[in-house]
């Protein structure tokens, strides 16, 4: 999976799980508890680390940056320089841009379909036909496995969710995905706040003047 695979799959992820700050029943089945957290946010927004490690458990790479998360099918997910990077996600289209390259990669989300970054649709029951999810918990952490359904997928093995508890609340701490080929992706996240005022606006994105731009129609 190439890094730009990687931070599209990061901020969809980071899309469908951003309700985690907010109260809900516990229930015994996994995947009901799991969609139950996805449906209850409207956005999100705060700081991140990603670490990309190899089979091995080598660290490979270490990236941060900022996020906003905008329910429904809004995310943008700007990586801080050395490795600066900016992917902005609208219910229509999926834009990359790289400045070192001065290039910018757009994607009709529909180009997206069937994969990992289906995610960004926000659809619980999309989430549950495509994976078994898993809920384990160890006092006030509780952990959500998604296995994928798929297995011609290539894309991945699987992906964790870390909530903390905190009273009655969830709160989103982590969450992970491993490739098939033994590579790991671990996102953290900080300063997060949830339900404030994002218009759709901030997540429309236009490079600068010069910016090669390629369309990728499906």
């Amino acid at each position: 999976m190439t890094l730009i695979s990687r931070v599209i799959f990061a901020g969809a992820l980071l899309y469908c799980s951003v309700g985690s700050a907010l109260v809900f029943a516990e229930k015994s089945d996994s995947a009901e508890s799991f969609t139950e957290i996805l449906a209850s946010f409207e956005t999100l927004q705060g700081n991140f680390v990603q670490k990309i490690k190899d089979p091995d458990g080598k660290l490979v790479q270490e990236t941060k940056g900022e996020f906003k998360v905008k329910r429904p099918g809004y995310f943008l997910w700007k990586i801080a320089p050395p490795y600066e990077q900016i992917v902005a996600g609208t219910p229509e289209k999926l834009k990359i841009y790289d400045p070192d390259l001065e290039q910018l990669t757009v994607h009709q989300n529909d180009s997206l379909a069937g994969s990992p970054a289906l995610l960004i649709s926000g659809d619980v029951k999309a989430i549950e036909a495509q994976y078994n999810i898993e809920k384990q918990s160890s006092k006030n952490i509780y952990s959500f496995v998604l296995k994928n359904k798929q297995t011609n997928d290539s894309s991945f093995e699987s992906m964790t969710f870390v909530f903390k508890k905190s009273g009655k609340a969830f709160v989103l701490n982590a969450m992970s995905f491993a490739d098939k080929l033994g590579q790991t992706t671990d996102v953290s996240l900080d300063k997060v706040k949830t339900n404030i005022s994002l218009g759709a606006d901030v997540f429309e994105f236009s490079p600068p003047p010069g910016t090669d731009i390629i369309v990728n129609d499906p």
